[in-house]
């Protein structure tokens, strides 16, 4: 999955079917580990971060990289 280094709140929420809102309010009570990089282009996370948080999740997201469900094309 050489292509993503950073997972972003929105990969998450897509994978975990839980909303934006949701997992911000997680965050802040410390149900979800804090993000591994905060930058002008919003939080993210390691995979092997949000596999240690929730393996299910994790490999959802990892499916989805492998599949290239989350590539972005441009048109031809």
């Amino acid at each position: 999955w050489s292509g993503m280094k950073n997972i972003s709140l929105q990969v998450i929420a897509a994978c975990s079917g839980l909303s934006h809102d949701t997992l911000q309010r997680r965050i802040h009570r410390g149900d979800m580990p804090p993000p591994d990089s905060r930058t002008h282009k919003g939080l993210s996370w390691r995979l092997s971060t949000i596999r240690a948080w929730n393996p299910q999740v994790a490999a959802r997201i990892e499916r989805g990289i492998t599949s290239e469900i989350f590539a972005f094309r441009s048109a031809a």
